[in-house]
């Protein structure tokens, strides 16, 4: 179809058929499906988003979140952006948001990606960044066994688990926790 301006555009069922095929597929189609979004949204007056959404199976919520994060983070822009940094996702970008600002998001997200930020270490740093106080986070949880010997025999043999938090302290510092837990299966070991 060729709209008034010569421009090459595409019909309502041919964006709600390659929102369907995006909305297949991983992470990076998030971004497919917010650019079409707003391409139904622009073009397509009379076809809302519930509309496109009901139309590629996917949440309201959701196709609007991607629709949101695409008007901030250009198409053109995004995708050089994504090349140079190909460890950050769509949650990346996502999150990034909260800085309310694209110039300033973007300014985190390089960091992020040249500092290796999973996507829940950027969480952490973008409520610090914003001079939130940080949630205890759980770091990990590892099972392991204790063993009370004497005489070079095990005379108990008990299974705890062992959990790490990260806690923000006061000014700004922070703090590891363990938690160890016992199992309730503390027994003599077979001999």
């Amino acid at each position: 179809m060729i709209d008034t301006d010569g421009v090459v555009t595409r019909s309502y069922e041919e964006l709600c058929d390659e929102g369907r095929e995006a909305a297949s597929q991983g992470d990076r189609n998030r971004f497919k499906i917010g650019d079409l979004a707003c391409e139904v949204e622009t073009r397509y007056g009379e076809h809302t988003i519930i509309d496109f959404a009901k139309a590629i199976g996917t949440a309201v919520k959701s196709v609007t979140t991607y629709r949101t994060v695409c008007r901030l983070y250009i198409f053109s822009r995004r995708e050089i952006f994504l090349t140079d940094n190909p460890m950050l996702t769509y949650t990346h970008l996502r999150d990034a948001m909260v800085l309310g600002d694209v110039e300033e998001a973007y300014k985190f997200l390089e960091t992020a990606s040249a500092d290796g930020l999973s996507v829940e270490a950027a969480r952490i740093a973008l409520t610090i960044l914003r001079g939130k106080p940080v949630p205890p986070h759980k770091l990990l949880d590892v099972p392991v066994s204790i063993f009370q010997a004497k005489d070079g025999r095990i005379l108990l043999h008990t299974m705890v688990t062992t959990t790490a938090y990260l806690e923000t302290l006061p000014k700004g510092s922070y703090t590891a926790r363990l938690i160890i837990t016992g199992c309730p299966n503390e027994r003599p070991p077979t001999q």
